[in-house]
């Protein structure tokens, strides 16, 4: 799990977020602001419509959150980011999520 200062919770937040630089991939789309903090903070939001089961949502989001939290280092600080799941994924297992993410992380 990523450490409470690096999860992103305002509401406000997401507004102004949601409002920047988008990077897209197959799966996925980033969407990232500038913040006045010294670190990045996360959100991931996988809608109901795309993935139905919760279940399936949960685990998603949780690999999401683990490639991140182990790429927490090689990311720019200075981020407020937000991971948006844009079309199901037939498969979603660790290897495949972290191979489209990582490079999307490379670009911000």
């Amino acid at each position: 799990m990523l450490p409470r200062p690096h999860r992103l919770s305002r509401e406000a937040d997401f507004k102004r977020i949601l409002g920047g630089k988008r990077i897209n991939s197959e799966h996925f789309s980033i969407r990232f602001i500038k913040n006045d903090l010294n670190l990045c903070r996360f959100a991931i939001i996988i809608s109901g419509r795309l993935v139905k089961k919760a279940t399936k949502r949960n685990y998603i989001k949780r690999v999401v959150r683990e490639v991140f939290r182990k790429r927490l280092e090689s990311v720019k600080r200075g981020y407020d980011i937000i991971i948006l799941l844009s079309k199901g994924i037939k498969d979603p297992n660790y290897n495949t999520i972290d191979n489209e993410i990582s490079p999307l992380v490379n670009k911000i």
